[in-house]
Order: C-alpha cells, then sequence, then structure tokens
C-alpha cells in the first residue's frame, strides 16, 4: 500500500540526478513534449492503473483516489483493463471506475467476465462516462455477467458517441432475442460503426429471425461482421439462409462460428457459400467455424469454391474452418 501511496505521489520535479547538467537536459527534453506536469499525471496513472485491480480487491480504490488520477491524464489515449473473476466487483467498484475513464481515451478494452456481482447500475455508469468520449474502439467481455439486462446493453448501446468505429462485445448467455433488436436498433445510428464483433455464445434463448434482425439492422458503413452463436440450441438452417440473405452491401469481411448448433447442417451453410459467392467481388474475406457434425463434403465444397475464388483473383485472403468435422455415416 505504501509503495502505491508513493507512485500515485510521483513528482519528477524533486527528482535527482547524478549530474546537474543532466537533470536540466531531461526537463528540458520534457518541457519540449508536454512538460514535468504531463509527465508526473502520465506516470501517476500507470501506477493507478497497474493497482487499481489490487485496489478493488481491497476496498481501497476511493481512498487512494484512482479515478482522479487516471482522469488527469487527459491525453491518455488507450486504456486496458482486466478485472475477470474479481466476483466481489459491485456496481460501486464500476462507479469508480467511470468515473476514472478519461475525457481523452479513444481506444478502451475491458474484461469483466464472471464479475457476477455487476448490475445495471454499473454499466449504466459506465455507458453515461464512455458518453462524454470521442472513443473510437471499443471492447467489452460480459460474459457471465448474468445480472445485466436487456435494457443495459440497449442502455450502452445508445450512449455510444458517434466517433465508435470498432465494436467488440462479449455478452453472457441469459440474453434473449429482444436484448439482440434492442441493441441492433442503436447501434444503426452510429453512421461510423464498420467493424462489430458480437459474441453470442450459449445464449439459449435465442429464436429463430433474430440474426437475420442483426444484419438487418446493421450500421449503414458496416464492414467486417464477427459473429459467434455457437452452442445456440435454437439456432436453425433456415437462421443461416435468412442471414445471408440479409448481409449489408457495404460488408468486406465477414467471421461466423456456428460450432455446436445442432441444427444448421450442410444446407444452411452450402446456402450461405452461394451466397457469399455471389458477392465474392464485394467480400474479401471470410471465416467459418462448423459445427463439428457436419458432412464432409460440406467442407470439401467450401475448400473447392475457395481454391476456385484464388484461382480467379477475386479475392486476397480466404479462411475456412471446420472444427472437428465428421466423416459422412454409413449406417
Amino acid at each position: 500500500k505504501n509503495i502505491i501511496e508513493q507512485g500515485l505521489k510521483l513528482d519528477l520535479k524533486g527528482a535527482e540526478a547524478t549530474q546537474t547538467e543532466d537533470k536540466d537536459r531531461i526537463v528540458k527534453w520534457m518541457d519540449q513534449r508536454g512538460g514535468v506536469d504531463e509527465a508526473n499525471r502520465r506516470l501517476r496513472s500507470i501506477f493507478a492503473i497497474s493497482s487499481w485491480r489490487q485496489c478493488v480487491v481491497d476496498g481501497t480504490v476511493a481512498e487512494m483516489k484512482l479515478p482522479m488520477v487516471l482522469s488527469e491524464d487527459n491525453h491518455r489515449r488507450t486504456l486496458k483493463f482486466d478485472f475477470s473473476f474479481l466476483w466481489k466487483f459491485s456496481n460501486d467498484d464500476a462507479d469508480q471506475f467511470a468515473k476514472g475513464i478519461p475525457d481523452s481515451v479513444l481506444d478502451l478494452e475491458v474484461d469483466f467476465e464472471w464479475c457476477i456481482a455487476l448490475g445495471n447500475a454499473g454499466l449504466d455508469a459506465i455507458a453515461d462516462a464512455l458518453g462524454r468520449t470521442k472513443v473510437q474502439t471499443l471492447h467489452l467481455n460480459l460474459r457471465s455477467c448474468d445480472q445485466l439486462s436487456w435494457e443495459c446493453f440497449a442502455n450502452l448501446a445508445a450512449k455510444l458517441p458517434n466517433s465508435i468505429q470498432s465494436l467488440g462485445l462479449l455478452l453472457h448467455k441469459e440474453l434473449d432475442d429482444k436484448c439482440v433488436v434492442q441493441l441492433a436498433d442503436h447501434l444503426k445510428q452510429k453512421p461510423g460503426l464498420s467493424r462489430l464483433q458480437l459474441c453470442l455464445n450459449g445464449c439459449s434463448k435465442l429464436g429463430t429471425g433474430v440474426i437475420e434482425q442483426l444484419v438487418e439492422k446493421a450500421p449503414p458503413q458496416l464492414m467486417e461482421l464477427d459473429l459467434n452463436i455457437a452452442n445456440c440450441p435454437q439456432m436453425k438452417n433456415i437462421d443461416v439462409i435468412q442471414f445471408s440473405a440479409k448481409l449489408p452491401q457495404s460488408l468486406e469481411k465477414l467471421h461466423l462460428n456456428c460450432d455446436g448448433c445442432r441444427d444448421i447442417d450442410s444446407e444452411g451453410l452450402l446456402h450461405l457459400a452461394s451466397e457469399l459467392d455471389r458477392r465474392s467481388r464485394e467480400i474479401s474475406k471470410i471465416s467459418i467455424h462448423a459445427a463439428p457434425h457436419l458432412m464432409a463434403t460440406t467442407f470439401e465444397y467450401l475448400k473447392e469454391w475457395i481454391k476456385d475464388q484464388k484461382a480467379k483473383k477475386r479475392k486476397s485472403i480466404h479462411e475456412v474452418k471446420a472444427m472437428n468435422i465428421d466423416e459422412p455415416s454409413t449406417k
């Protein structure tokens, strides 16, 4: 604790050097790059970031004034935190974290996986803080944060500034169609959003038609879509067929993971492959994680299709990945 306190109060003005001339040169160099005060703010914020997780465990975030220290680093562009598996990470902890987010941040990545005490009020506080920034890239892992409802995810999407360009959301398994549709409705209003990663792995409540609505409501400039619907038991071939028909015209890269979806088979993926073949001049990178039970003939078809596209030089990169594909049954 004493080391953290000293780091948070670090002042280079009182630092010494072996040679006076060296100190003068260092101070002059810093003056040309924002000055000693700017250097102090950056060094103190590094200590705050490094000690934040432990201070959550100790319950000393507010006592150490970490939010104030971090927020004062008003030229920070990138911020990354890992709070995963802090089961006692509460709404109050989220509020303290939100207060610390500098308005200058452009790239934010936070892992809240298994923060099971995190609720709507906490995520709402973070959403409010992000609304005051001009963040361009945001990645939030909220897996197993089961107290979070669809309302707070919708609120998060609504509060995101129009500066957002890349968004990654890893969501918990209890979400349903209403959450995804509401999320899509708000994201559609973000004109600059060009990359979307949405992980719905294991969401057993998602029903037929929801991923069709997701792409139908896609932001107008969406260029890259990474959609994970693995282990969603209600996903069927019709969902993949409808999904492929509604892919936005602006799309250039697609990653679809349907591993573990027992009702998605060769029919759905062959239809998707056919649609991608038709769109080959637009979509330049494709990655498909196929369900384990797919017939080998489906995989061979996809490999031949990609080989043909490469030969025609229509694409720059092609990836098709199938995980644990079984040979067709002879029974």
